[in-house]
This record gives structure tokens, sequence and C-alpha cells, in this order.
């Protein structure tokens, strides 16, 4: 595991512990290729992933799937409560400083999260047992329900998977840490995939759940593997720990901050998608949406690779008030490595749109016109997550980020439904635009003003 570790020190070496080469060092073309080589193959498999389930569902199958999806995912990152992003902070810290505190950590986080995952399934078995019972009363029909409503009974198998893939990342396993998130859940998608052609040719309400619950235990089974085998001895030397447990006051302190940026990647998709699945009366426009997200996720994958190569040094810059020349010129190098690729990813997308849709059996003008906003959109998305919301974390400013996340969900949450019934569904696509352009250029300017530099400068 030592080649595993060295690729992927940027993700938890403070600054000071390197060298001015050093700094520069990681965004050389090594670092740079391998994380753009795991990010490649992840669109890759994802793109792949998504023509074959096009293949084998109908596009309003595809967007029901996508939406469930996108709940499920949702609930999962809620059971964690925000502790996902608190165990990047607090556990690598602990780590890096070699303090047997991350045993402390470890015991409070399992603790906190078997009371939660409790408690959800408490909630979630009432509810069902409600609605079985008013079923028989013939107050209801199950068989209507949604597929999201069944396939959350995952989330906490989906929940754990996650949180055990931020402690491969703190114990070292970089590289490892970014093939489980990026081609892990993409290659289990293609699986499946298969495997349900075979098993059920025609699929119905129930297959999709069925499938949906199967990759989110496949994720925790062969993650959970993974923990065994590498943190056995860590997790150990844990849970023999005989010592009063201590724990830190600030581990629960920031959790709605927290839980906020953990939510930034899925929330406002879910709500987006899940307003036009309920209000708007087009049968199709969710599987046109959700095609175009897909596709499009490239712009998100591109800063998500780059960026953080430079978070040490980017972290020493926003402390340092930009005051260290070989910093600002790797965050200049940086800048104009995603602008670039941006900019050619986004030339491909307009000049060759109608083919790459040709590929999952849709060339509607209207699913070219969302391919192409949506596009735009996830690249000014890109901008903001992950650069300039680590950027602000930095600075010390959390609570500003969550503001603004609550802000931009409670527009998509009240405003959206109401936009979609008296105007149509693509004025909530259009709402869901001007929030992210109006997060990022706020926000750019709210880190702008404080630190006294400019994020995204190419010169």
């Amino acid at each position: 595991m030592v080649a595993i570790k060295s690729l992927g020190d940027h993700h938890y070496h403070d600054h000071k512990s390197t060298s001015d080469q050093s700094a520069s060092s990681s965004l050389c073309l090594v670092n740079l290729f391998s994380v753009l080589g795991i990010a490649g193959a992840s669109y890759a498999m994802s793109f792949y992933m998504s023509v074959i389930l096009l293949q084998y569902l109908s596009i309003q199958q595809y967007g029901d799937m996508m939406v469930a999806k996108q709940i499920l995912t949702v609930v999962s990152v809620a059971l964690a409560m925000g502790t996902k992003n608190v165990s990047k902070r607090f556990l690598i810290n602990y780590l890096h400083e070699k303090s047997d505190r991350y045993m402390d950590f470890i015991w409070w986080h399992c603790s906190y999260l078997l009371k939660l995952i409790l408690i959800f399934s408490v909630a979630y078995s009432f509810f069902v047992l409600m609605f079985v019972w008013l079923d028989t009363m013939e107050y209801l029909e199950l068989a209507h329900f949604h597929v999201a409503f069944w396939s959350i009974a995952s989330a906490p198998f989906l929940s754990i998977a996650s949180i055990m893939t931020v402690y491969l990342l703190s114990f070292g396993y970089v590289v490892l840490y970014d093939f489980l998130v990026g081609i892990l859940q993409n290659f289990l998608w293609i699986f499946l995939v298969y495997a349900w052609m075979f098993w059920a040719p025609i699929p119905t309400v129930w297959h999709l759940i069925l499938f949906l619950v199967s990759q989110s235990l496949f994720q925790f089974f062969v993650l959970g593997l993974c923990v065994f085998i590498l943190l056995r001895d860590p997790l150990r030397k844990t849970f023999s720990l005989t010592d009063r447990l201590y724990v830190d006051d600030q581990w629960l302190s920031h959790r709605f901050s927290s839980l906020m940026i953990d939510l930034y990647s899925s929330l406002p998709v879910m709500i987006f998608l899940t307003t036009i699945e309920v209000f708007h009366s087009g049968e199709h426009m969710v599987g046109h949406l959700s095609l175009a997200l897909s596709i499009s996720i490239l712009f998100y994958l591109i800063p998500q690779s780059i960026y953080p190569l430079i978070y040490s040094s980017l972290d020493y810059l926003v402390r340092q008030s930009g005051d260290s020349l070989v910093d600002t010129n790797l965050l200049i190098r940086a800048n104009r490595s995603v602008i670039l690729l941006n900019c050619l990813a986004l030339g491909i997308v307009i000049y060759y749109g109608y083919d790459i849709l040709f590929l999952f059996g849709e060339q509607s003008n209207q699913a070219y016109q969302l391919l192409i906003l949506f596009s735009i959109v996830s690249l000014v998305g890109g901008l903001y997550y992950p650069m300039l919301n680590f950027a602000l974390i930095s600075q010390g400013q959390s609570q500003f980020i969550g503001k603004m996340d609550v802000l931009f969900y409670c527009v998509l949450l009240f405003l959206g439904p109401l936009i979609t019934i008296y105007f149509g569904g693509y004025y909530c696509v259009y709402l869901y635009a001007l929030m992210i352009l109006f997060q990022f250029v706020v926000s750019n300017l709210y880190f702008t003003r404080r630190s006294g530099f400019f994020a995204f400068k190419l010169f």
C-alpha cells in the first residue's frame, strides 16, 4: 500500500510539512494524469452505464430510477448528520498529528451513527406498517408508491459505506478512495444492469426497487471487506480501548453546517428532479433531465480531480491572504488546467451533442437544449464545488456556506413547485440554473472581499 499512499498525500498533508519544491510537484504531470485517469475511467463507466440502462429501461423508467437514486443518496447522507465532513476534518488531523485521539473519535462516531440508524429504522418501519394497514383498509394502494419510498430501506447500508470511504481516505489510502468513490459504484451498476437484463427482461417497479437495494448492499459489503483488510489493526486497537472515552464538543458543534455541505452534491438535484416528477405534466422530461445531468457530470469531475492536488497549498494561501508566490503560481496553473479542459469538453458537447444523444436513443431538440444548458450549469457549479467551497472552509466561513446552501434548497423547494405549476417545467430548469450562478457569484465576491485575492486568477 506504499504506492497508494504516495500518490495521494495532497488530500491530507499540511503545507507546513512540505517544501516549496514538493508543493510545486503536487501538480506535476504524474499526479495530474493519475487523477485525470481515474476521473476519465469513472466518467467512461458512468457514460456506458447510462447507455445500457436506457437500452434496458424506457426514458420514463430511467427518470424514475434517477429520482429514486437521488432520494436514496440524500437520505443516506442525512443519516450521517454531517459527520462525514466532520470525519474528514478531525480524523485526518488526529492521524496526521499521530494522536491517539483518533480512537476516541471512531468510538464516538460509531456509537453516534448507530443511534441515528436505529431511530431511522424504527421510524421507517412505523410508516411501512401504517401504510400496509391503510392499504388493507383500502384507503391507499401500495402498488402506486414511487420506487424511492421502498428503496430508501437500504439507506443505512449506503450511509455506512460512504463513511467507510472517508475512513480509508483518512488512513492514507487516497487512490483507493478515488477508485472506490469514482469507479466502484459505476462498475456495480453495470454488473447489476446486465444481471437484471438476464433475470427480468421486462422490468417492473419491483425490479427497479430490488436493483437500488442491491447496489447499496453490494457497496456496503465491498467497502466493509476493504476496511476489514486494510484497517484491521487500527480498528482492533480502537475497539479494545479500555480508557475513558474522551468526547470533544467540537465534533458536534458544526453538525448543521457540515450536513449542508455534505448534502450539496445531491440535495439540489433531488429537489429539482422530484419537483419536475410531481408537478410537471409531461412524462419524459424527468428522463431527459436525468440524462442531461448524467452526461454533464463531466464538468464536476474535472475540477474535483485537479483542485484536491493543491488543497494544502490553497489552504496555506488562504490563511496568508495570498502572500505566497509559489502557492499563487500553483493556483494559477490549476485554474488554467480546469478552464482549458472545461472549454474543450464544452466544445465537444456543443458540436457533437446530437451524436452523443443518439448513443442513448435520444435525438430530440428538447434533449439537446437541456444537455447544453446543464453542461454550462455544471461547469459553473463545478468551479464552486469543490474549489471555492474548500477555500471558504479554510477561511473559517462554514456558516456562510451553510446559509447559502439553505437559501439554495429553500428557493428550489418552495419556488420550484409554484413555477412548475404556473409556468411549466422549463422555467424550473431556469430557476435551478439561476441559483447555481447566483451562489457562485455571491460566494466568489464574499471570498474575494474577505481574503483580498481572487480565487480564479489565470495570470
